[in-house]
């Protein structure tokens, strides 16, 4: 066995490569993306061989070391409990007996059509010492790791993709943007109803749901360019009595995010995350939103209708409550 970094390793490759896909829709890997499983497989087992042998080496200073009376009993239980776990551990590392190595040798791609989810799960310190989470990728109501964060990275937010990945360790090697189905219809309304299927979804977590609406909520806002590109007016049940610069001022609470816009010009904007923002904003003389601490520098649509401020963000529509 071979570490990653020694001659010859390119751990760090990612195996999301468009050439691959030809071979991998007939059901094998390439060379290029078996290096880099191999590259990862040397690594998880000279990790997995390096914990043998820190089980093995406790039980030893466990077993050589005076205890109480009550404990002494104990001694050889331990030590032949460690000696077992380290032995087996070390055996699979030795022998390759994980299902990545497992994979790598067989060479088999299987694959999976669907709306994907992207997520990344953060280890506490407890779960696991390394800083890097695991990213995995959630399609058809199936996840698959993905071992690459540059691959992560560069997969689409939403929309319609087949994953190939290994069938025992289901890690994705590779990755295809499928073409979208038709949009008959594409109006503020129906965007927004997507944007709260997603919200919906990833409350009651079901990743198969909320990647089904965020696909969709994304094809509308590519298809729907007219959002974006020019003033969009309110639906006509929505009428705005007074302009927009007099009614925006005050603080509006979203499900993403919370906004507060002053009579001075300036505002600040807050996520989920408790990440705050400060700038300006103003309203152009065609009656668009020009607002720095949203993320975008250009003008948006956006309008108020009761307690309700609706603002159109790189095509989607966000609605807003007033709090205050």
């Amino acid at each position: 066995m071979r570490r990653g970094n020694g001659p010859g390793a390119v751990a760090g490759d990612s195996p999301f490569l468009p050439e691959a896909l030809e071979a991998n829709a007939r059901g094998t890997l390439t060379e290029a993306q078996r290096n880099s499983c191999l590259a990862r497989s040397r690594n998880l087992r000279w990790a997995e061989a390096g914990l043998g042998g820190l089980v093995i080496v406790l039980g030893l200073l466990f077993a050589a070391t005076r205890h109480s009376s009550s404990v002494m009993p104990l001694r050889l239980a331990v030590l032949a409990g460690c000696l077992l776990i380290g032995a087996v551990l070390l055996w699979r590392a030795l022998t390759g007996g994980d299902r990545l190595t497992a994979d790598v040798r067989r060479g088999t791609v299987s694959s999976v059509d669907g709306a994907i989810y992207k997520r990344a799960v953060r280890l506490s310190s407890i779960q696991g010492a390394s800083p890097k989470p695991p990213y995995y990728f959630d399609v058809a109501g199936q996840n698959f790791e993905v071992m690459w964060q540059s691959a992560f990275e560069a997969a689409p937010p939403a929309g319609y993709v087949r994953v190939f990945y290994l069938p025992r360790s289901r890690k994705a090697v590779n990755l295809e943007r499928l073409p979208d189905p038709p949009v008959s219809q594409v109006t503020v309304e129906t965007m927004q109803e997507s944007a709260k299927d997603v919200l919906s979804a990833l409350k009651s977590r079901n990743m198969a749901r909320a990647a089904e609406a965020a696909a969709q909520l994304e094809r509308q806002a590519r298809y729907g360019q007219q959002f974006g590109s020019g003033p969009v007016t309110p639906p006509q049940d929505q009428p705005q009595a007074r302009p927009l610069t007099e009614v925006i001022v005050g603080t509006w609470v979203g499900a993403l995010m919370t906004v507060t816009f002053n009579a001075d010009g300036s505002m600040t904007a807050g996520d989920s995350r408790a990440r705050s923002h400060d700038g300006h904003w103003s309203v152009e003389a065609d009656g668009r939103l020009r607002a720095d601490a949203l993320g975008q520098s250009t003008p948006t649509s956006a309008w108020v209708a009761g307690d309700e401020l609706t603002i159109v963000m790189k095509g989607i529509p966000f609605t807003l409550h007033r709090s205050r």
